[in-house]
């Protein structure tokens, strides 16, 4: 689940959120946004899932994204960091080989596709 905080509430939703014993992970994205996933998920759980399912070696996957939500995906495959990530993502996966494509959005997928072979003759 995502959730985004008024920053003046901030303080208290980070102490209830953080304080909790279940097995979950939280994931800030940017201040006052934030989702809370069970513990063992997530969108590196999801595509190791779905190319396992699709018989698709890892790597032969290429992930993307530019937020802080999408760094563990990113450590999956050949990941891409579009040219208008934020900061919280770049931070967070300064010590895996990551693309960082100059074009924001889409065009920084098809960069970064384009890096990593995907469109090779």
């Amino acid at each position: 689940m995502s959730f985004t905080v008024p920053p003046d509430r901030w303080p208290d939703a980070r102490r209830a959120v953080f304080g909790t014993r279940l097995a979950i992970r939280i994931i800030e994205s940017v201040p006052s946004n934030f989702d809370v996933l069970p513990r063992a998920a997530g969108k590196a759980a999801a595509t190791r899932y779905v190319a396992r399912r699709l018989g698709v070696a890892l790597d032969r996957v290429v992930t993307s994204g530019d937020s802080a939500n999408d760094a563990d995906m990113l450590r999956v495959g050949f990941g891409v960091a579009v040219g208008n990530a934020r900061f919280e993502l770049l931070r967070r996966v300064h010590d895996v080989p990551v693309y960082l494509a100059r074009l924001p959005r889409a065009l920084g997928v098809l960069e970064g596709l384009t890096a990593a072979g995907a469109f090779a003759q």
